[in-house]
């Protein structure tokens, strides 16, 4: 009782709820202001860090001068209070000169390396079901993959470049691709995109094929200072697929992406995506050149301008009309197009959701035909049969997709961790307003026939 008496003597609670009052509206002003002048958002950490970091020196002043009347000051003060500022100081200096604060941020890269390959090193990984909401998952007694032609891959590598290089000219972004042999096949020799957990020898076997890399690439590219390896390096998988029922060939396409400190430690993919179309090997392949300079170029844009995801939905007004938080409105503006993108945490309900909007593709694509068509084949006279044959094929993915999901939740397969993107089910926007940090978005299509608002979409910018 004594103690907690002197205490309250020294009005330690009431000074120390003061300071946690004033702290709290600096955060959020200094907060306002990031948002309002897009100044860098680790401001709000470094202000965060410093209110914390000084508790140790409010609570020395409060307890011996807190009491009413004056105080001298005390060796505990003296040496206390400047051993806590010298320390912050101290933070503060390292932080600057290490980036601890601003790594937390996305930090605008200029040297990227596309690596487009169709390696008969990866072929087996097309008969494993990695999951994850993941497509190109194929039954080998039903399908046939094998890597394309030299000449084709030849042929989509400088497509994909000089189609890329094209958007970027004049834009501090450089280039590079996997023209040279000696580059392709160590690069060949990294970790599948989607093997999320790999094992530690994998792990040690991929630090030691990306410093092959980086001593490669420091021989032709001086540019890569930091140990011969690109800010980020984009992989593209390019495959052909035999239908063993119907004959059917097509082409598939995955891709991944490897940036940052993670790839300089052996990471190999920070993130992979799937491209949902597939490609007449025939006829579509102009499509396919097409579809990848867009999508590489977005990847490029995202990390380049720091706008990987500019926000998210928090408001659906209705009337096509939906209300984003921003979380970046440097380079959005007024009648800009914009596209959603739903992110799934696979354990926290997030599979439960993809079920749902699985369902929701399933049932409306199965009662209406017509509409499908017109979506998917606008330039094509409808024929009933034909949309009947083509519709069976998604149909009969959709399902598989939802059976594998369930199955994966009665085996507890997911982490707590595992979240995907997918913009397969995404509708687009074109800004009508924007306030502060808010923007007002009207949706003027969409990926599917069919799509679903959702609380929490995310909203990046669009490629084309």
């Amino acid at each position: 009782m004594d103690i907690l008496n002197e205490i309250l003597k020294r009005r330690i609670p009431q000074i120390f709820g003061s300071y946690i009052i004033a702290g709290s509206s600096l955060v959020l002003f200094i907060d306002w202001l990031v948002t309002r002048y897009q100044l860098p958002e680790y401001y709000v950490t470094l202000a965060l860090f410093g209110i914390i970091s000084i508790i140790p020196s409010v609570f020395i002043l409060a307890y011996f001068h807190g009491a009413p009347g004056k105080d001298q000051w005390t060796k505990v003060e003296k040496i206390g209070v400047p051993i806590n500022l010298l320390f912050i100081v101290t933070i503060f200096f390292v932080g600057h000169f290490t980036n601890i604060f601003s790594e937390g941020s996305k930090k605008s890269l200029n040297n990227f390396y596309i690596h487009l390959t169709s390696s008969e090193n990866y072929l087996n990984h097309y008969y494993i079901d990695y999951s994850y909401g993941s497509r190109h998952y194929y039954d080998s007694t039903k399908f046939k993959i094998e890597t394309i032609g030299d000449s084709l891959l030849s042929e989509l590598r400088s497509a994909i470049f000089v189609g890329v290089s094209s958007k970027f000219v004049n834009q501090n972004v450089n280039i590079e691709s996997s023209f040279f042999e000696n580059e392709q096949k160590i690069l060949n020799k990294l970790l599948f995109p989607k093997i999320m957990k790999p094992s530690e020898k994998e792990i040690l076997e991929n630090k030691t094929v990306i410093s092959e890399i980086g001593e490669v690439l420091n021989i032709r590219i001086e540019y890569y200072s930091d140990r011969g390896l690109p800010d980020a390096l984009i992989r593209l998988f390019i495959y052909q697929v035999t239908d063993l029922e119907n004959g059917k060939v097509y082409i598939i396409n995955d891709n991944s992406m490897s940036l940052g400190s993670g790839f300089k430690k052996g990471i190999s993919t920070n993130q992979w995506w799937v491209n949902t179309s597939n490609y007449n090997i025939e006829l579509e392949i102009n499509e396919l050149m097409d579809d990848l300079i867009n999508q590489v170029s977005q990847k490029i844009n995202e990390r380049h301008y720091d706008s990987n995801f500019i926000g998210e939905v928090v408001e659906d007004l209705g009337h096509d009309m939906v209300k984003i938080k921003l979380f970046n409105s440097k380079y959005l503006k007024k009648k800009m197009r914009i596209r959603s993108i739903r992110e799934y945490h696979w354990k926290e309900g997030g599979a439960e959701i993809k079920i749902e909007d699985l369902n929701q593709q399933l049932n409306y694509i199965s009662s209406n035909l017509r509409d499908c068509w017109n979506h998917y084949y606008p330039d094509e006279k409808y024929e009933e049969a034909e949309a009947n044959l083509r519709t069976s094929d998604v149909i009969y993915f959709l399902k598989n997709q939802i059976t594998d999901i369930e199955d994966n939740l009665k085996n507890n397969f997911y982490n707590k961790d595992t979240s995907s993107n997918d913009s397969s089910l995404g509708y687009f926007l074109e800004v009508i307003e924007i306030n502060d940090s808010y923007a007002i978005a009207k949706i003027i299509g969409s990926e599917t026939p069919i799509y679903k608002v959702r609380i929490g979409d995310l909203i990046k910018m669009r490629s084309n």
